[in-house]
């Protein structure tokens, strides 16, 4: 269990790590609301450095685009092209190229892939329902788990997003004589595995979740908890940033 305990952590980190170093530069993202946007021509891409420029133009929501170039502040992004050439966003939209802020970018684009999201949750407490020759249990313990988020809704532009979340990871339970054929008190290593449903609204979220924890060498223990379901609820500010500032 230990070694789980040290993976989870290492998991944690290198999560973190990548995040804060994944590039913009070929990734996909849509417009959850109108960018503010100049033509722009590729051919000539030190004009990039030029004076700043007005962003008259109107780049809509819900286009899906690519980044090019990013620059002082600046990316070049180009839409994905529509197949009916005859529609009016095809004819505004394909084979073209645009220039806004890294601002601009970082308030307005929703990556693409947020409909699948990775992150790390810890909830604050755990409920054991009671069962058969076994009581009722509420208790605090350490947690930490790497969660695979999948948004269920499909507005963009929702202030109110909901994901089914599954994650495994690890925790620690407290046996004695009450829980196990134990007679002194011990703090052991489990794994965790979890689902549940989480709710954000501007970055406040709420999440309800079903998991179970598993002590290995339980014929030790008689641990009367193994393998049975625990309910947790948990809220938190924008633990996990979905599809906000998805370029910083």
């Amino acid at each position: 269990m230990k070694k789980l305990f040290l993976l989870a952590l290492l998991l944690t980190f290198t999560i973190s790590k990548l995040s804060s170093q994944e590039s913009i530069i070929g990734k996909v993202f849509k417009s959850k609301i109108d960018i503010p946007v100049e033509d722009f021509d590729l051919t000539n891409i030190d004009s990039i450095d030029s004076d700043p420029v007005d962003y008259d133009k109107v780049f809509e929501a819900n286009i899906l685009f690519k980044v090019i170039f990013e620059k002082n502040e600046k990316v070049v992004i180009q839409p994905l092209n529509y197949p009916n050439k005859n529609s009016n966003r095809a004819k505004k939209y394909n084979d073209k190229y645009f220039l806004t802020t890294k601002e601009n970018f970082n308030n307005t684009a929703i990556s693409a892939r947020d409909l699948i999201s990775v992150g790390v949750l810890t909830i604050p407490f755990k409920a054991r329902p009671k069962g058969d020759n076994r009581d009722f249990s509420f208790s605090p313990e350490f947690n930490l788990s790497t969660t695979l988020g999948v948004r269920l809704n499909p507005n963009w532009n929702s202030e109110t997003n909901f994901y089914f979340q599954f994650g495994t990871g690890v925790a620690t339970v407290g046996l004695d004589s009450s829980n196990s054929t134990i007679d002194d008190a011990q703090t052991i290593a489990s794994l965790t595995i979890l689902s549940g449903l989480m709710m954000d609204f501007k970055g406040i979220q709420i999440g309800a979740y079903i998991g179970w924890d598993s002590i290995s060498n339980n014929s030790n223990y008689n641990w009367e908890y193994q393998s049975k379901p625990w309910f947790s609820l948990g809220i938190g500010f924008g633990i996990f940033q979905f599809g906000e500032n998805t370029g910083n």
